[in-house]
Protein backbone atom coordinates (compact mmCIF):
# COMPACT_ATOMS: atom_id res chain seq x y z
CA UNK A 1 0.00 0.00 0.00
CA UNK A 2 0.92 3.14 -0.62
CA UNK A 3 1.44 5.93 1.85
CA UNK A 4 -1.64 8.88 2.88
CA UNK A 5 0.69 11.38 1.52
CA UNK A 6 1.33 9.49 -1.76
CA UNK A 7 -2.37 9.05 -2.45
CA UNK A 8 -3.70 12.40 -1.62
CA UNK A 9 -0.55 14.01 -3.94
CA UNK A 10 -1.58 11.55 -6.91
CA UNK A 11 -5.67 12.75 -6.45
CA UNK A 12 -4.72 16.57 -6.51
CA UNK A 13 -2.84 15.76 -9.53
CA UNK A 14 -5.94 14.20 -11.15
CA UNK A 15 -7.90 16.96 -10.24
CA UNK A 16 -5.59 19.55 -11.46
CA UNK A 17 -5.25 17.92 -14.72
CA UNK A 18 -9.22 17.47 -14.96
CA UNK A 19 -9.70 21.12 -14.11
CA UNK A 20 -6.70 22.29 -16.78
CA UNK A 21 -8.79 19.64 -19.31
CA UNK A 22 -12.22 21.79 -18.44
CA UNK A 23 -10.59 25.12 -18.34
CA UNK A 24 -8.63 24.26 -21.80
CA UNK A 25 -11.98 22.95 -23.33
CA UNK A 26 -13.57 26.30 -22.25
CA UNK A 27 -11.01 28.66 -23.49
CA UNK A 28 -11.64 26.41 -26.70
CA UNK A 29 -15.28 26.78 -26.82
CA UNK A 30 -14.72 30.54 -26.20
CA UNK A 31 -12.00 31.37 -29.31
CA UNK A 32 -14.30 29.37 -31.42
CA UNK A 33 -17.76 31.55 -30.19
CA UNK A 34 -15.25 34.53 -31.30
CA UNK A 35 -14.33 33.27 -34.42
CA UNK A 36 -17.85 31.82 -35.48
CA UNK A 37 -18.04 34.33 -38.77
CA UNK A 38 -14.58 32.77 -40.37
CA UNK A 39 -15.81 29.09 -40.43
CA UNK A 40 -14.40 27.01 -42.62
CA UNK A 41 -16.41 25.37 -45.46
CA UNK A 42 -17.19 21.84 -44.94
CA UNK A 43 -16.56 21.02 -48.44
CA UNK A 44 -13.44 22.28 -48.66
CA UNK A 45 -11.29 19.06 -48.02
Amino acid sequence: MKKPSQARSLWIAVGLAFGLLIAAWCVFFVIASRNRVQEVPVHAR
